[in-house]
């Protein structure tokens, strides 16, 4: 009951995650032209809640035995081409899909969520495929004779519904970009590369790191890359989600202040390692109201053991570093705990303008803060601390 009526006090319960749009826009945390623009409320307001939920119909999908139904099931009637009944776009999908390509018809959307959907693609990526051949057509890395004639045109719906379709089926043009943004800049050559929004191959969800701080080590050393699950640092400086039972208050989550934002990642990351081996979805407590305790007292009581709070903590801290260990094993190394260029350009209006991160002095703190060397290597010391020395 806690956690339902928190739910609907948050908007995920009436509205789900297509909520956040405006005010993730407003904030500069949305993706813009991949990644290259900096507001655009017009469009975030016509794809985000309250107008998505009366456009699409849009009502509670909820998980088996979930209190708070984030999903949305949604009808469309007209127009014919676009008429559906199933599962509406998330928030990540709708700014990539939408936003990210300066696409504000949230039925377009919704059937190119659902063709992802059918065909097995992350709508993250296929969003940033797109974004990025776009972007590429517009500065004639790709022309018309790649296309067989297509315009890939920023704002349209039918190019985005047709690109996701290829992609999907590995058929024309776009099958390039089948295997991902980074496989396909290597074979569009002539700097493509340097316009890919990725890291360690992870394009980026949703979440900008030059509007949330905490997000630079987060996204730089996510042991997956650009993952927003793998450290949900973001909904801490824009959401006011605090847990001081771990150290995350309201003093970490000033924007544009470097003070803090390393320790958030740290936190997070060792927060999420663990919340998402209990495989507990994360919008029990953030958005839920499910404080940190009562999880533990939940866990406690299923297994019978008696954890405290830094017992949990260092659980998640010893799954994050040997995710670290065997990135180190296949390859991974310093060089590759990197944001992308377009991260270390400022906006030129908005919430975020003439903000940058100070990136290489972010990193360097978290690595001091993780107990690592100055190459990133969890040192002696801190994997006996851990037990994980054996490795």
């Amino acid at each position: 009951k806690e956690i339902h009526k928190a739910s609907i006090e948050s908007e995920l319960r009436p509205h789900g995650t297509p909520a956040l749009c405006i005010a993730a826009e407003g904030f500069g945390d949305m993706p813009i032209k991949y990644w290259t623009e900096d507001t655009w409320p017009e469009g975030a307001k016509k794809i985000g809640a309250p107008n998505y939920t009366e456009v699409l119909s849009a009502k509670p999908y909820p998980c088996l035995y979930c209190p708070i139904g984030c999903h949305r099931n949604i009808e469309i009637q007209s127009p014919k081409k676009y008429k559906l009944k199933g599962i509406g776009p998330e928030y990540e999908t709708l700014g990539m899909l939408g936003t990210n390509l300066l696409i504000d018809d949230v039925k377009a959307i919704s059937i190119a969520n659902d063709l992802c959907n059918r065909l097995g693609m992350d709508t993250i990526s296929a969003g940033a495929c797109i974004g990025l051949a776009m972007e590429c057509y517009e500065k004639g890395i790709i022309t018309k004779r790649d296309t067989a004639g297509m315009e890939l045109k920023w704002g349209d719906a039918d190019v985005l519904i047709e690109l996701v379709k290829q992609i999907g089926n590995r058929v024309g043009f776009a099958s390039i970009f089948s295997e991902g943004t980074v496989q396909a800049a290597k074979k569009l050559g002539k700097n493509a590369l340097e316009l890919v929004v990725e890291v360690k191959g992870l394009d980026f969800p949703a979440h900008d790191a030059r509007a949330c701080w905490g997000l630079v080590p987060t996204y730089a050393t996510g042991t997956r890359g650009a993952c927003h699950i793998r450290g949900v640092e973001e909904d801490v400086e824009m959401s006011g989600f605090y847990m001081p039972e771990i150290g995350v208050s309201e003093e970490h989550a000033k924007f544009f202040n470097p003070e803090g934002k390393a320790h958030l990642a740290v936190k997070m990351q060792d927060y999420c390692a663990l919340i998402n081996s209990l495989v507990l979805c994360v919008f029990m407590p953030d958005g839920g109201g499910l404080s940190f305790t009562s999880i533990l007292n939940i866990f406690n009581s299923i297994t019978g053991w008696d954890w405290d709070i830094q017992e949990a903590m260092t659980c998640g801290e010893r799954i994050f570093t040997l995710q670290r260990l065997i990135n180190q094993r296949d390859g991974y190394a310093k060089k590759d705990d990197k944001l992308p260029p377009k991260m270390h350009v400022p906006a030129k209006k908005g919430f975020r303008a003439g903000k940058i991160p100070p990136v290489n002095d972010l990193l360097n703190e978290y690595y001091e803060l993780r107990g690592w060397d100055k190459e990133g290597h969890p040192t002696k010391e801190k994997l006996e601390k851990l037990n994980l020395v054996m490795l």
